[in-house]
């Protein structure tokens, strides 16, 4: 038989969440001597690990509108993979953005480099004067 999930918390700890010290998956509940899980924290894997490991376990959890567990990693898989496109585009945009900048430098600067479309120097050069014989 499938077990029932979320599962029903059927003694609720009287203390809060807030209230146990450790992190967003896991705290320590001074009332109960126990560590307590949070579901919505976990990822399905975990969740599965956790719940099969031992029959009797601390969990607490935050359910939606519709009764069913709420995660945050629901759309963690969907972030990665817009989070690896983002990377790739940029690194393309890294790549082209150097090159397309030295091609329009000599578009622009094209007209300077070319002889034929040199401005003469009009400058007076230095003149330097041969001593009589």
């Amino acid at each position: 038989m499938k077990p029932e999930f979320p599962p029903p918390i059927i003694d609720p700890c009287p203390l809060s969440w807030d209230g146990m010290k450790g992190d967003g998956k896991r705290r320590f509940c001074k009332h109960c001597q126990l560590h307590v899980h949070n579901l919505s924290h976990m990822t399905s894997r975990e969740r599965r690990a956790l719940l099969s490991s031992t029959s009797h376990v601390c969990v607490t959890y935050a359910v939606d509108e519709g009764g069913a567990l709420s995660t945050r990693a629901r759309g963690r898989w969907l972030a990665g993979f817009f989070s690896r496109i983002r990377t790739a585009a940029v690194a393309r945009v890294a790549t082209i953005l150097p090159l397309a900048a030295s091609h329009a430098n000599r578009l622009v600067m094209g007209a300077c480099s070319d002889e034929r479309r040199r401005i003469p120097d009009t400058r007076p050069r230095p003149y330097r004067a041969t001593p009589a014989p």
